[in-house]
């Protein structure tokens, strides 16, 4: 009907629609070359106790299940069943999110935003308002800023939900693909918490994570987690979140889940930047970079595979096994200035190629700076057989001057041909009141030591009990 263009949207609705439980069954909107699609253009008014199944809507740009737009108002125990597909902007219930609230909401079917961005199982684009007690069990496909829940979020408020949808983002490396469990971008002033994902994460770009894909600055998420299997992505690749330059506290991400990346990949995030993750969270997911050649799978962690600019994450842990090439971590793969107190590793440390270089039980590569005490790592680090290995007990290459205090490695180091230690590989910071007590193995011609391979520093108040063997 309609030439085949079904539904015509009512252009706006201010009043108050009560559907008294009931559904409404088929809905379709088949308009591609039209703008501000859904039962709704603009809706401002309140919306309760409907059902919408089997929906099939095709738009262009801010296209949802409901409505187009959302301004004000109050959305309550509704739900929407089918497929929708737009360009930019599209949402399984709202394309666009102004303000107002959504409360008891639940989205399952497909959404397609391929071409473009922001598309979200129930909000494409969230720029105030809050969502809380809702759901989505929506696959959604889009370019970039693609989420289970909201696709990006930037003012809004996002509480006690989830999505278990799988999620996908086509932009390709060298592009922002930001792919994540619940939600592609958070930015803004947007808050995340008591809110999860278990949907199977896909970016062929940067910024991929279990639960959101990139976090920027002046973000919060708080008591949230990732409890599903596999985060694939290219460049920072995260169990919880791919890129953060925000703040996270009291998060997890479960033993269930398996990270796969080329670079900057990490157990809880792929790579941080001036953020910061207080005390409590902690990540059991285990680890993998997996670019092959040379020079790729740099940056491998536990809980993250690159601290950048005095990111703190103090008071964490990671318990997962990690696989990787160069500068690879129980707990960090690469920090390039930062600050680490009170926080372990226990899961063992593999080099993925013969050559591989720079790994630790805790930290694999640190450059710049370096302030680390109250730690430790308890993994095994089996390394490179051939090359330039460093690698340690707790930490492969410190490359910087910087301080190493009241830490300790207890796990067994097998290295390769470059410099292998008890507690590091090689060494340029003050290291005081440490320890190591595994063993270390090291082939022909390697810098072997109980405690340190190579060391240009000064050490103290510290030893090693391990038996160490080659060289």
């Amino acid at each position: 009907w309609n030439a085949g263009a079904g539904w015509n949207p009512i252009a706006s609705f201010t009043g108050n629609l009560n559907g008294l439980g009931n559904t409404v069954s088929g809905l379709t909107i088949s308009r591609t070359a039209t703008n501000n699609i859904g039962l709704i253009n603009a809706l401002t008014g309140d919306v309760r106790n409907i059902g919408f199944s089997s929906v099939n809507i095709t738009g262009r740009d801010f296209t949802g299940g409901l409505a187009s737009t959302f301004a004000t108002g109050t959305i309550a125990n509704t739900y929407v069943s089918g497929s929708i597909v737009g360009q930019n902007t599209t949402g399984g219930l709202i394309g666009n999110m102004t303000s107002g609230t959504a409360s008891n909401v639940y989205t399952t079917g497909t959404i397609n935003g391929s071409l473009y961005a922001n598309a979200g199982g129930v909000v494409g684009y969230m720029t105030g308002g809050t969502i809380s007690g809702s759901g989505s069990g929506m696959n959604v496909t889009a370019s970039s800023a693609s989420g289970g829940l909201v696709g990006k979020n930037n003012g809004g408020t996002i509480t006690n939900s989830f999505a278990t949808g799988n999620v996908a983002a086509t932009s390709g490396p060298g592009f922002v693909s930001a792919a994540g469990g619940l939600v592609g971008i958070n930015t803004g002033t947007s808050s995340i918490s008591n809110s999860r994902a278990s949907g199977n994460i896909v970016g062929n770009g940067f910024s991929t994570g279990g639960l959101v894909g990139q976090h920027d600055a002046s973000a919060t998420i708080s008591n949230s987690y990732y409890n599903g299997t596999s985060i694939t992505g290219y460049l920072n690749v995260g169990g919880l979140v791919g890129l953060s330059a925000g703040t996270i506290s009291n998060s997890y991400v479960t033993s269930s889940a398996v990270v796969h990346g080329a670079q900057e990949v990490g157990g809880f995030i792929g790579d941080t930047n001036s953020g910061s993750v207080t005390s409590g969270s902690y990540s059991a997911a285990t680890v993998y970079g997996e670019q092959t050649g040379a020079g790729s799978q740099n940056d491998i962690g536990g809980f993250v595979g690159r601290i950048n600019n005095g990111v703190n994450a103090s008071g964490n842990y990671a318990t997962g096994n990690v696989t990787g090439g160069s500068n690879v971590g129980g707990f960090v793969g690469g920090i390039y200035g930062g600050t680490l107190t009170g926080v372990h590793a226990t899961g063992n440390v593999y080099g993925s190629r013969a050559d591989s270089t720079n790994g630790g039980g805790l930290v694999g590569y640190a450059v710049t700076s370096i302030a680390l005490s109250k730690s430790w790592a308890s993994g095994n680090v089996v390394w490179g057989t051939t090359g330039f290995a460093n690698a340690g007990g707790l930490a492969g290459n410190i490359n910087t001057p910087g301080t190493i205090d009241q830490s300790f490695a207890t796990g067994n180091v097998q290295g390769g041909t470059g410099n292998v230690g008890g507690f590091v590989g090689t060494n340029n910071a003050t290291i005081s009141n440490s320890y190591a007590t595994g063993n270390v193995t090291g082939q022909a011609g390697a810098w072997t030591g109980g405690f340190a391979g190579a060391n240009w520093a000064t050490i103290t108040k510290s030893y090693a009990t391990g038996t160490a063997t080659g060289g």
